[in-house]
């Protein structure tokens, strides 16, 4: 707590607050949860583990995310720039789903099922961010856009709301992807 009341004191010369992100995984405990809403008073945005999100993947997704795709490849927008719009006090999930189409909609469907998605604006934002092979034959943009649709679709989040790109993971290229809930 410390160090994020210090970094966030911590003034850019344009003025604005240092962000933070802070990753925290573990149960949905009153002990977590408090120190969640503290880390947010704070100003921290807080990214907690979601499905099958946990360890070295969760603690370094956002500076995976802030990375340059490699040979300067952009399916959508700069993650470092979405990142350091993230609102101070914010909070997230990230989960970690398969890349198919047809496994990633039954999750889709699964987490709007239980509330990330209730029509009522509880997701702002979803960052769908898939671990493919950019050098593949054939292009991956078939199977962003049909996971984006669903996503749209699923959780209800309009396509303004919605950054999508595509990388490997730290240990390789993976049939997964990272879904970041925004609430």
């Amino acid at each position: 707590l410390g160090l994020v009341a210090a970094l966030r004191e911590r003034r850019y010369e344009r003025g604005c607050r240092t962000a933070v992100v802070v990753t925290v995984e573990g149960s949905s405990s009153p002990a977590l949860r408090r120190m969640m809403r503290r880390l947010r008073d704070l100003g921290a945005f807080v990214v907690h583990a979601g499905m099958a999100a946990g360890g070295d993947h969760l603690h370094h997704f956002p500076l995976r995310a802030a990375t340059i795709p490699r040979a300067g490849r952009l399916v959508c927008t700069d993650l470092a720039d979405h990142l350091a719009c993230w609102a101070p006090g914010g909070v997230a999930d990230l989960h970690v789903i398969p890349s198919a189409y047809d496994a990633a909609e039954e999750v889709f469907r699964r987490l709007a099922d239980v509330g990330h998605a209730d029509g009522q604006g509880s997701v702002q934002v979803i960052n769908l961010h898939l671990h493919l092979d950019a050098d593949a034959p054939g292009s991956p943009l078939v199977k962003i856009d049909r996971l984006a649709n669903a996503c749209h679709a699923l959780l209800r989040v309009p396509y303004e709301n919605m950054v999508v790109t595509d990388t490997e993971r730290l240990d390789g290229t993976t049939a997964t992807a990272d879904l970041l809930i925004v609430r």
